[in-house]
């Protein structure tokens, strides 16, 4: 080839190298400007952990339109129904995360399945949650954040006990963030124990995920997972604060606001007269009672248990004492027995206990149980005070009408 040939064609694949350049930033440019063009349902703006805002759409290429007809969980007779396969853009670019895996998502404006979470600390990003209702309970929904370089990143859930990041989760409510880099959602199930899951979440800026700390029930029965902190009745006023508190979540602090000053045994000069006339200080209820008068007094009925040979019951007010109307649970019989833990018992020791009540009719091991106890008895009633030592602090009661 000669020189001037070898000049030419290094020229052309110059040429050529350019214009390719130049097509690939007219197509990302196009691209932009097509997201940008887009029908773009959500349009929020969002802080990142430093606290920089951006511009984030959710939007589609193809969105449709239809009307609902018949009422459902989805919607309500003439409500405005799109669905298509939607996208995040940041500050005006289109995102490669995949928002419910590029499937078609439903959305229903007027059930606000899809918002913005604001978060209430700083370095704590604002995120935003794509939803879609899946019954008249819950909706499913994953959630988004955007990191300072402007990319929005899915969030990542590892639920309370478990080893698995979930990329979808469920809620009834509105996800939170509630304090600091603590976030909250909750939840209603009315399948296996029908009431309110509390779930807390601590956030990680590291890596964008949420690990689970803890899990609230408020219901009946035992829950399928997590602590039961209460009845179905408390978890519908603690439900209520929560959607319409922003900065309010379910503790254990939470917990005992709610349900009130912590029922307790009253041991005073009293007490001994009270004993003997089948009176349990301090909770207003006495042997003999019918389950209804009980629980006129406590609350319904919440969990139930198996001590010294007969079912025991729980109730709202006192989650820590049971009460025994009969041998197999039966709630036809009066109250003939009850137990006291230490969450409802004042501090006293078996010193106090002596000053108050007089010498017991029995002092010593407790060959059944372990411990030291304390035993007095009142005609057909029977009093034992146990504790793990004869000089620490009695730690139960168990009081019973034979």
């Amino acid at each position: 080839m000669g020189t001037m040939a070898m000049a030419f064609f290094k020229k052309s694949i110059a040429v050529i190298a350019v214009a390719a350049i130049l097509l690939a930033g007219l197509a990302v440019h196009q691209g932009d400007a097509a997201a940008a063009k887009a029908s773009a349902r959500y349009k929020f703006s969002i802080k990142d952990v430093n606290g920089k805002a951006h511009t984030v759409t959710l939007a589609s290429d193809k969105e449709k339109r239809f009307v609902e007809t018949l009422p459902s969980a989805f919607g309500q007779e003439g409500d405005i129904i799109y669905n298509g396969a939607y996208y995040l853009t940041v500050d005006g670019k289109k995102q490669s995360v995949k928002v419910r895996n590029n499937e078609v998502l439903r959305i229903n404006t007027n059930q606000n399945d899809i918002y913005k979470l604001t978060s209430v600390a700083k370095g704590t990003p604002d995120l935003i949650i794509v939803g879609q209702r899946e019954s008249s309970n819950y909706y499913s929904f994953e959630a988004f954040a955007v990191t300072p370089s402007g990319t929005a990143q899915k969030i990542g859930f590892k639920p309370y006990g478990s080893k698995k990041i979930e990329y979808e989760m469920y809620a009834s409510s509105k996800f939170k963030n509630f304090s600091s880099n603590y976030f909250q959602l909750a939840r209603y199930d009315n399948s296996e124990a029908a009431g309110w899951y509390f779930d807390t979440y601590k956030f990680s800026m590291e890596n964008y995920t949420m690990t689970g700390s803890s899990i609230l029930f408020y219901g009946y029965e035992q829950p399928y997972k997590g602590v039961k902190k209460g009845s179905y009745e408390e978890g519908q006023k603690l439900i209520a604060r929560f959607s319409k508190e922003p900065t309010f979540g379910v503790t254990d602090t939470a917990t005992s606001a709610a349900a009130g000053k912590t029922l307790k045994f009253v041991l005073d000069k009293n007490t001994k007269a009270n004993l003997k006339k089948g009176k349990i200080p301090g909770f207003n209820v006495k042997l003999g009672m019918s389950y209804k008068q009980v629980s006129q007094v406590l609350g319904e009925r919440t969990t139930s248990f198996y001590e010294s040979g007969g079912k025991y019951w729980n109730f709202a007010k006192t989650p820590g004492v049971g009460f025994c109307f009969g041998v197999d649970g039966e709630l036809d019989e009066p109250l003939f027995a009850v137990t006291i833990n230490k969450n409802h018992l004042p501090k006293m020791t078996f010193a106090s206990v002596k000053a108050m009540l007089g010498t017991p009719d029995f002092a010593g091991d407790d060959d059944v149980d372990g411990g030291y106890l304390y035993h007095y008895q009142y005609d057909d009633i029977y009093i034992f005070f146990m504790g793990p030592s004869k000089n620490g602090a009695v730690t139960y009661i168990n009081i019973i009408q034979k």
